[in-house]
């Protein structure tokens, strides 16, 4: 089962209009990282500003739904310094953080709408 979700994941991102990255126990590979990077750097310059772009407001969109679920739950907000939430230049770990908030968003996408029908 968990091979099919992670199809259906892979799926949500390239739906997302995002570079899909690996899931489950690999996003925090720092070889991942590189192999994310190079797919976008193989694309013309104008579709790498369109999926980095669509991946900044996807994050963006992740981050906002966390933080309403966490304070549903009377849980602290996240402190969205630790994903470099102004930063111009990530770090790794900022990276590594915002990829794994955007892969919660899409698994909760995947619930939600489980839970509709």
């Amino acid at each position: 089962m968990r091979f099919v979700n992670d199809i259906l994941l892979q799926l949500a991102m390239l739906d997302a209009g995002i570079v899909p990255f690996a899931s489950g126990g690999r996003i925090t590979d720092e070889k991942s990282l590189k192999l994310i990077d190079q797919r976008i750097a193989s694309m013309s310059i104008e579709n790498q500003r369109i999926v980095k772009r669509k991946f900044r407001k996807l994050w963006k969109k992740a981050v906002r739904k966390l933080n309403h679920e966490r304070i549903r739950r009377d849980v602290p907000e996240v402190d969205v310094r630790q994903y470099g939430y102004r930063s111009k230049k990530p770090s790794s770990y900022q990276k590594r953080m915002r990829r794994g908030v955007v892969l919660w968003y899409l698994k909760s996408q995947f619930d939600d709408q489980s839970s509709d029908k």
